[in-house]
């Protein structure tokens, strides 16, 4: 057995000293490889579990049609959205049931829920009631894994121009909040130490989009589309927007055989053929589109002229002319990023003639997270305004 003084005195050596030192490293290396546990997000599920029994006790009001229940759109680099229901009695949360949502589903297990609460700010703060403050949330109680959103909040403060949106998956929340020329994206981690994260800030929510792509692609725009009835992303150009920028492109005459046997029954006299005859156009999808922009319509009746107006601006997300949407060159990205390789290639083209240098690394055929990390690049070449 060693001595303890002889063991005290090989560690004061510098022989010793280092030893220890290595011993020391070698432990925090141990320690530090470690692996770390999944994180369990339990109580978040648990949160979620309480908010779906507890909405079905709630009061029904409606059916309603989804523009009455809430109305979102981005004009001018805002975000903007208007209600049609004006006060709820007593500041109390309702549950709203939309047009054609089933009833057969049980009460206390609903797969998706409106919640509405307003709050009359005369009353409450000396302001306006004119325009209510309100706040809408969509449940979603099926949520594929711990990643997946289930709770989304829309409060709108018209009297303060303040615009917010809350989500929440168990791993996650993403918060956006906007008023006057400040618009903040924040992205918090459940778990602290887990991904992912983001806080980000600009004068817009086009300066977001141009600064944060990634972020804002992956986390704010899909929260935004949840409060659209088709799930639509805002942020992006409409195809009408994107036809109408790159009048070249021609129509596919598949397509526009299809359309043209369509367009007749948009004039038909009954109501529910021509809303049959508008839902096979939108089967049809972008195609469609493009072969109704390209349509001679002035063989077409006052009703069916209407009709296919009607439908190519519901497309549409920007109030610019096509000739100021072709100079804008985060217009341009994002049509990089349009599922139609042809508009891909015709926004290469003017990009490169706009910024007076080819785009050598853009590949028009790419597609999925390759075509959105390619555009990235791209958009962070671009000059500052």
């Amino acid at each position: 057995m060693t001595p303890i003084g002889s063991d005290v005195r090989s560690r004061s050596t510098p022989a010793g000293r280092a030893a220890c030192a290595l011993v020391v490293l070698l432990v925090t290396f141990s320690v530090c490889a470690q692996p770390r546990p999944k994180p369990d997000f339990k109580y978040q599920r648990r949160d979620r579990d309480d908010t779906r029994a507890s909405v079905a006790d709630l009061k029904e009001i409606g059916p309603m049609s989804f523009d009455d229940l809430v109305h979102v759109s981005v004009d001018g680099g805002s975000l903007s959205a208007t209600s049609g229901i004006l006060i709820v009695p007593r500041q109390d949360w309702v549950r709203v049931r939309l047009f054609n949502e089933p009833r057969d589903e049980d009460p206390r297990t609903p797969r998706t829920v409106w919640r509405v609460q307003t709050q009359d700010q005369m009353a409450h703060r000396g302001w306006n009631r004119f325009a209510p403050e309100i706040s809408i949330c969509r449940y979603d109680f099926e949520p594929a894994g711990d990643d997946v959103i289930w709770s989304t909040t829309l409060h709108v403060n018209p009297s303060r121009g303040i615009v917010e949106l809350t989500a929440h998956a168990p791993a996650y929340t993403v918060s956006y909040y906007q008023r006057g020329r400040t618009a903040v994206l924040r992205v918090s981690p459940a778990d602290s130490a887990s991904e992912p994260s983001a806080d980000c800030e600009s004068d817009s929510l086009y300066g977001l989009k141009a600064e944060y792509p990634a972020e804002v692609r992956k986390f704010l725009a899909p929260v935004i589309a949840r409060f659209t009835p088709d799930n639509t992303d805002l942020l992006r150009p409409g195809p009408t927007d994107i036809y109408m920028a790159f009048p070249d492109l021609p129509a596919d005459a598949t397509a526009t055989a299809a359309v043209r046997d369509i367009v007749p029954r948009l004039d038909a006299v009954s109501p529910a053929d021509r809303q049959a005859a508008l839902a096979d156009l939108k089967k049809l999808g972008h195609p469609a589109l493009l072969a109704l922009a390209r349509m001679d319509r002035n063989s077409l009746t006052p009703q069916e002229k209407a009709a296919v107006a009607s439908l190519l601006a519901s497309e549409r997300r920007y109030r610019k002319t096509p000739a100021d949407m072709r100079k804008d060159l985060q217009f341009l990205a994002d049509c990089l990023e349009f599922d139609d390789p042809a508009v891909r290639r015709a926004a290469k083209t003017v990009l490169e003639q706009r910024l007076g240098h080819p785009l050598e690394n853009f590949d028009p055929t790419l597609s999925g997270e390759s075509l959105y990390k390619a555009v990235d690049a791209v958009r962070a070449k671009f000059p500052s305004e």
